[in-house]
């Protein structure tokens, strides 16, 4: 797994590739929460290249909504296999998830 950031103007992009599972994803937010608390607008996580997410991985995604609001954060490029596993747990519903 492997996790760039960039920041693009008020946009805060993580670019996720590989396998999201519960090992990586803790190394992954402890050093990302704290970034984005302290990040004053959108946050995007990028799944172009994903390929497994664990419920880690749904962990951050929920921390990382709290911080910033749910209106300042995005879920993009999710494939269709993962896209099934957020709407199942209901993240489409209170998330942008594309």
């Amino acid at each position: 797994m492997q996790l760039e950031i960039n920041q693009n103007g008020d946009v805060l992009e993580c670019v996720f590739q590989g396998r999201l599972d519960a090992s990586s994803c803790e190394g992954i937010g402890a050093g990302l929460i704290p970034r984005v608390e302290q990040h004053d607008g959108k946050v995007v996580f990028e799944m172009k290249d994903v390929t497994f997410i664990a419920s880690a991985f749904l962990r951050l995604c929920t921390m990382t909504a709290r911080a910033v609001g749910d209106e300042n954060f995005a879920i993009k490029n999710v494939s269709v296999e993962l896209k099934k596993i957020f709407k199942m747990v209901g993240f489409d519903t209170v998330m942008d998830i594309s």
